[in-house]
C-alpha cells in the first residue's frame, strides 16, 4: 500500500498539470502524472478519448507508471468524471493509505487567455469555449456535489499569488505525512 493520492481536479487551463510538476519537483517522493498527458504522449490517443477503457489505463498509470517509482506520494491530474472515470479512479483508490481531491478553479477570463496561448494540435479539434462549456455543464456540478460532502478542497489559482498559496497548500499535505 502506498501513503497517499492527490487527485488534482479542474477546468482546463486552471493549472492542475503545472501545480503537479512543480510540486513533485520539489518534493521528496512524490510522483506526478497527468492523465490526458499520459493518453496522448503514452497512448497516442486523441481527445476526447471517447471508447477507451479507462479503468485499463489508469491501472496501468498506477502499477506501471508510479507501482515502478520508489515513490510514496501520488499526485495525479485527472478530472474523474464522467461517471466511468470516476469508476476508474475509485476502484485504485484502496492502494492508497489517504486520498485528496483538491478542486482548482480560476475565472472563465483566465481560463480562456490561458487555453488560447497553449499550441497544441488536439486544442484545434474541439474550440477551447466548447472544452470550457463541457466543464462546466458536466463535470463541476459532480464536482461541487462532493464538495458539498466536504471531500474536496479547492484551490483559486487565478494569480501569481494565488499559485504560490496552491503550492504551499499541496506541499504541506507531504510534509505531515
Amino acid at each position: 500500500m502506498w501513503k497517499s493520492i492527490t487527485i488534482l481536479m479542474g477546468p482546463p487551463g486552471s493549472g492542475k498539470t503545472t501545480l503537479g510538476k512543480h510540486v513533485a519537483s520539489i518534493t521528496d517522493n512524490v510522483f506526478f502524472v497527468s492523465v490526458g498527458e499520459y493518453m496522448r504522449n503514452n497512448l497516442h490517443l486523441t481527445p476526447p478519448f471517447e471508447d477507451t477503457n479507462r479503468i485499463a489505463i489508469f491501472e496501468e498509470i498506477i502499477f506501471e507508471e508510479f507501482g515502478t517509482k520508489e515513490k510514496k506520494h501520488l499526485i495525479v491530474d485527472c478530472n474523474p468524471f464522467p461517471p466511468e472515470m470516476w469508476d476508474a479512479v475509485s476502484k485504485q483508490l484502496i492502494h492508497f493509505e489517504t486520498v485528496r481531491l483538491l478542486s482548482m478553479s480560476a475565472d472563465i477570463n483566465t481560463l480562456q487567455k490561458r487555453l488560447d496561448s497553449r499550441n497544441r494540435k488536439d486544442h484545434l479539434m474541439f474550440s477551447n469555449k466548447k472544452r470550457l462549456d463541457y466543464y462546466f455543464k458536466k463535470v463541476e456540478p459532480a464536482i461541487n456535489k462532493i464538495r458539498n460532502e466536504k471531500i474536496i478542497e479547492h484551490l483559486q489559482n487565478e494569480t501569481a499569488d494565488d499559485y504560490k498559496k496552491c503550492v504551499e497548500t499541496t506541499i504541506n499535505i507531504y510534509e505531515k505525512s
